[in-house]
């Protein structure tokens, strides 16, 4: 749903869309690969940067603007940490927000899992987050396209890429052994 922004947007404007578009922006700079502990505050840099800047997110859809700035924010915050020696990674997931659950809320966890390496390990970025805006976050191609300043066509081929890579890395994935646990 495209939301156009009004000609200016005034304080109550920028609360609103935070109130309206913060877990949005938090979802898609996980999927761009931020670390979930990082992502709040890069997600309020995001709407810093709206605030800072509200004339400039009045030429188009505001989620567009915003997918903009969190597409920086995010590709800033991945070669920061590339550059840190010692950062060190953890490929296990957070087991500290985990308790005891019915079986479906555990198999929707192994599932994002399982998403997050295929997107993380299979896709070139910018396959990436066209399929996280198409698939997962449901903008339309009309607004990926505005929102990366890419044409349609683009979309559509990096879109058709990434669902081959993902099927392919899927059908891969549900071939690999896996530990029973006793």
């Amino acid at each position: 749903m495209a939301v156009q922004a009004p000609s200016t947007i005034d304080d109550a404007g920028v609360e609103r869309l935070v109130v309206l578009h913060f877990d949005f922006i938090w979802r898609f700079l996980l999927r761009l690969g931020v670390g979930e502990a990082d992502a709040e505050d890069l997600a309020q840099q995001v709407f810093l940067v709206l605030n800072a800047h509200r004339d400039a997110a009045t030429s188009g859809t505001v989620r567009a603007y915003l997918v903009g700035v969190a597409r920086r924010i995010a590709s800033t915050y991945r070669r920061s940490q590339r550059r840190r020696r010692d950062v060190v990674a953890d490929d296990t997931p957070d087991q500290t927000d985990v308790s005891p659950s019915p079986e479906e809320l555990a198999d929707r966890g192994r599932a994002a899992v399982v998403l997050d390496r295929i997107l993380e390990t299979r896709m070139t970025e910018a396959e990436r987050e066209v399929f996280v805006l198409f698939e997962i976050e449901e903008l339309s191609m009309s607004e990926i396209a505005g929102a990366l300043a890419i044409p349609s066509g683009t979309v559509a081929s990096r879109l058709r890429r990434a669902r081959t890579q993902f099927q392919a890395a899927l059908s891969a994935w549900r071939l690999e052994p896996r530990e029973v646990a006793s």
